[in-house]
């Protein structure tokens, strides 16, 4: 089936049919890294910001454990994966992982050399999932927001003090199923613990009861901020549904 392309208010679907050459990219976690130009203060976290402000860095390309040692700027995207009942694949940590263990989130991506963010999200669907489930049941995905946001987080000491400054875009990406189909067909890499399909309100409710079971503060804001873009982006949708069964 041809996979849908349209676009809504800031919401861009694209036409997931055929990937450039960026997917070459996948597997050696080298990412593309910037500056912001001088004289310009930091971006206050979680704030919207224009990429083509950015500058390359001389290197441009490094490592991402070396990206976060060094606190660079670099591109990644957060994935809601959401059913045909309108409910978020929601990941749990393993508990042998260093950073935020048996902690909850939807899945993440840095962006690699080279790939567009698209790429990344298929690439991140692919090693999280496997790959039947964006080949088989993928009916739209795009972006949330018009501009990324800026994501900061200091680790601290505990964590060397390794710093992420990351550009992230939020991506909806839309399932022609429900969680329990696809669920079966999904092959979980061994850093996932458990995993679940949950309603928006679900997990608002959820960040309000026990916050702590998603890492830290940082991410419970970015989490909010995407949940909120998620809910106007569904409810968009459902009109447009609706308008369409009537007519």
């Amino acid at each position: 089936s041809t996979i849908a392309s349209f676009q809504s208010n800031n919401m861009k679907f694209l036409n997931l049919k055929g990937f450039s050459r960026n997917e070459i990219s996948g597997g050696n976690d080298f990412v593309a890294v910037y500056d912001l130009p001088q004289n310009t203060s930091e971006p206050a976290h979680l704030s919207a910001i224009d990429t083509s402000t950015l500058i390359s860095r001389n290197p441009d390309i490094v490592h991402i454990d070396a990206a976060h040692r060094q606190g660079l700027i670099h591109h990644g995207a957060w994935i809601l994966l959401i059913d045909s009942n309108q409910k978020l694949l929601m990941l749990k940590r393993g508990p042998q992982l260093i950073t935020c263990p048996n902690s909850w989130s939807p899945m993440g991506e840095h962006r690699l050399r080279y790939e567009s963010i698209i790429d990344t999200v298929k690439r991140g669907m692919n090693e999280e999932l496997g790959p039947i489930v964006w080949r088989r049941y993928v009916k739209r995905a795009g972006n949330l927001t018009s501009l990324p946001l800026y994501y900061i987080r200091d680790y601290g000491e505990a964590n060397e003090n390794r710093v992420d400054r990351q550009v992230t875009w939020i991506y909806h990406v839309q399932l022609k199923s429900p969680g329990e189909t696809v669920g079966n067909v999904m092959n979980l890499d061994s850093e996932v613990a458990d995993w679940g399909w949950f309603g928006v309100n679900e997990i608002e409710e959820w960040l309000q009861r026990t916050p702590d079971d998603f890492c830290h503060e940082t991410i419970v804001q970015m989490l909010k901020i995407s949940l909120d873009s998620l809910g106007e982006s569904l409810k968009r949708h459902d009109q447009v549904n609706i308008r369409a069964e009537i007519e």
